[in-house]
């Protein structure tokens, strides 16, 4: 596996509850040592291509750095049900992993789809995402 994304927090479970409050520190300081442990591994690569990514902290690193937009979030369209995909432990199949779990959001499940991208394809929800252009958006369209 050499891209991953490290998403402990998503407004489902214990996150969904207003109450919940996550231990930050921890969560900063497991990040660090994940991006510790990434650079590493990715000193002994001799071709980039071999290099393990964490998806978050690229994007954080990218946006950082460049005006250039590689968050499938901030795409346009999104990058849902098309270079994304959500799977939960049941063999629902969302079309973004931030939507797992939400019932709402739900396109199939993996063990019922006799092709996958069919299915994807035929799903109401995910045609509204990859048809969402911020040109559209008046406020967005103007902004660089």
């Amino acid at each position: 596996m050499k891209k991953f994304s490290f998403s402990p927090i998503v407004q489902s479970g214990k996150a969904a509850n207003d109450t919940y409050h996550g231990d930050i520190d921890g969560l900063v300081q497991t990040h660090i040592k994940l991006i510790e442990k990434m650079n590493i591994s990715n000193g002994s690569c001799e071709d980039v291509k071999d290099y393990v990514s964490e998806m978050n902290s690229t994007n954080l690193i990218s946006n950082l750095t460049s005006f250039t937009v590689h968050n499938l979030c901030t795409l346009s369209p999104c990058g849902a049900g098309k270079t994304m995909l959500g799977f939960d432990i049941d063999g629902s199949v969302y079309s973004c992993d931030y939507f797992t779990g939400e019932p709402d959001f739900k396109i199939g499940n993996i063990f019922e789809m006799e092709r996958v991208k069919d299915t994807i394809n035929k799903g109401i929800f995910t045609q509204g995402l990859l048809n969402r252009d911020v040109n559209s958006i008046q406020e967005c369209s103007v902004c660089q």
